[in-house]
């Protein structure tokens, strides 16, 4: 792969060359590389026909499916692609729309119902598009992709522009929409490809991260299309479809977080199904050792492979397959199980203490990045972007070390956030809602340690007097405000909250307090 190619659009044309070899495929149907390109092409078209232009968002509401593919590589064309958290509640969906301005919506038919009554009516969108048979104002894709013309001709788009908009979640909620360039989407691929998860055109993937995710979007699916894999898409993990697709569609190569290989790993049919993989790629979140040597136990004949990266900074370290074996032959070596590995190709690490000067090595200190993978900024936030930056480097509000030989160990998240089987989540975000319950004086919310969701979010609460509120009723109320995975698994009521010195809730205390190493 050659770096001079700064646009997705001469990805998609050099791919086509792959002719008649799957590109994609779901569960109702497959497209070639060739295919692929035309009905790209003739999308690109459609769009323009139905008035839209350069620089437009494309809103896409969807999970894993060919179609979902194709209206993202229209960014070749200078569309800019925005790939919604489907897991959201209308209320924080229609934050982000009304913070992208989309001039088209659109939808797997699981979610146009929902996008009619709750989302559309609070939105000015021009055009709405439902994966199905059309109906009211709702165009069907495949009519629409009809109406275009391969053969038109849509300059691509260059290296600096904007390919995507993938939403990332400030402290306070804030909707925050990272720019992805494409020079940042073809370098991600290009190194991803290359050097984290060691797929080649031999190789058939498995896609159940979603797409809204840079991890899954950037940094395994586009990848995986980037090296001629054919890339199976699944609409989301679910364990028994993941055993039954390994064996039957001859799966090399999966992405998942640590909570789906703890489903994996206990399934009872795994053995079997698994004879074919030849590789985990895992990331999203820590890896408790404990759970990595038991996956490594069970899948012996499986390589596995480490990346970790952000949405704000890209791609930014792998532990490869040889690191991992190694680590599980060798005491001296079995520490780099818990290291995150060393830098990718274009990649400087810093890791920086409080007043920005470089941390000695085994020092912790907050991580920053400078690659051409890091993101452009944030969506007409000129001030946050520039928060995020110090000189060339962008700063990924991680807190970790790294050791003489340049591998990277995480410890912790600046902010306190939660990451809760591969899904993000900031305790204030929480706490806002708990504090709008009628029953509740006083909450924090932490994460502690669980041996299948990594971190379950936790909360302790002071409930108002006279009040007889129990923890079912607040996880409830939170429900009806929140996505699930947003909420508590586990609420604790006390009478007083432990404070610090100056009066704040301490978190860490709570941690301490509520908090369980996982069970292996």
């Amino acid at each position: 792969m050659s770096t001079n190619m700064t646009g997705f659009g001469a990805i998609v044309r050099r791919q086509a060359q792959l002719g008649s070899k799957v590109a994609f495929a779901d569960t109702e149907r497959s497209v070639t590389f060739a295919e692929f390109e035309r009905r790209v092409d003739r999308l690109v078209d459609a769009f323009h026909k139905l008035g839209l232009r350069r620089g437009d968002r494309i809103a896409i509401l969807s999970r894993n499916c060919v179609s979902a593919a194709e209206c993202i590589a229209t960014a070749r064309a200078g569309f800019i692609a925005v790939p919604l958290n489907w897991r959201l509640g209308s209320s924080e969906l229609i934050a982000l729309l009304r913070d992208c301005k989309p001039a088209a919506l659109v939808c797997d038919p699981h979610w146009s119902n929902v996008a009619d009554s709750e989302i559309v009516p609070q939105l000015d969108v021009s055009t709405q598009i439902v994966f199905g048979a059309g109906r009211g104002a709702w165009h069907s894709f495949e009519s629409v992709l009809a109406s275009g013309d391969a053969s038109a001709r849509y300059a691509d788009a260059g290296g600096d522009d904007t390919a995507l908009l993938i939403y990332t979640s400030g402290t306070t909620g804030t909707p925050k929409a990272a720019m992805v360039s494409h020079l940042g989407l073809v370098s991600n691929g290009i190194a991803s490809a290359k050097e984290a998860i060691g797929v080649s055109a031999e190789d058939t993937i498995l896609c159940v991260m979603p797409m809204f995710h840079v991890g899954g979007l950037c940094y395994y699916l586009l990848p995986s299309y980037m090296a001629g894999a054919t890339s199976v898409l699944r609409p989301m993990f679910e364990v028994n479809d993941l055993v039954d697709s390994l064996d039957r569609l001859a799966i090399t190569n999966v992405h998942l977080v640590p909570t789906m290989i703890s489903d994996l790993i206990g399934h009872p049919r795994v053995a079997a199904s698994a004879a074919r993989l030849k590789r985990i790629v895992y990331a999203g979140s820590a890896m408790p050792v404990a759970l990595l040597e038991r996956a490594m136990g069970v899948l012996k004949a499986c390589s596995f492979s480490q990346s970790y990266g952000s949405t704000e900074g890209g791609i930014i370290t792998t532990l490869g397959a040889e690191a991992h074996r190694a680590a599980a032959a060798s005491r001296e070596l079995a520490h780099l199980l818990q290291s995150c590995g060393q830098p990718l190709s274009e990649t400087n690490i810093r890791v920086v203490d409080e007043e920005g000067a470089d941390c000695a090595s085994g020092r912790p200190g907050e991580v920053l990045v400078r690659s051409p993978r890091t993101m452009a900024g944030y969506w007409n936030q000129p001030e946050k972007t520039a928060a995020t930056r110090v000189g060339e480097h962008v700063c990924t509000g991680d807190i970790g070390y790294r050791d003489g030989k340049g591998y990277l160990y995480l410890i912790d998240r600046k902010g306190d956030m939660i990451v809760t089987g591969g899904e993000n989540v900031f305790p204030s975000e929480v706490e806002q809602v708990l504090y709008r319950c009628p029953d509740v004086a006083e909450a924090s919310v932490f994460g502690v340690a669980d041996a299948r969701w990594i971190e379950k979010v936790t909360a302790a609460v002071v409930l108002k007097p006279g009040s007889q509120a129990t923890a079912e009723s607040i996880v409830q109320f939170v429900k009806e405000h929140l996505a699930s995975y947003k909420c508590p698994k586990t609420i604790h009521i006390v009478s007083e909250l432990p404070r610090t010195g100056v009066g704040k809730v301490s978190r860490k205390h709570l941690r301490q307090l509520y908090g369980a190493p996982p069970q292996p």
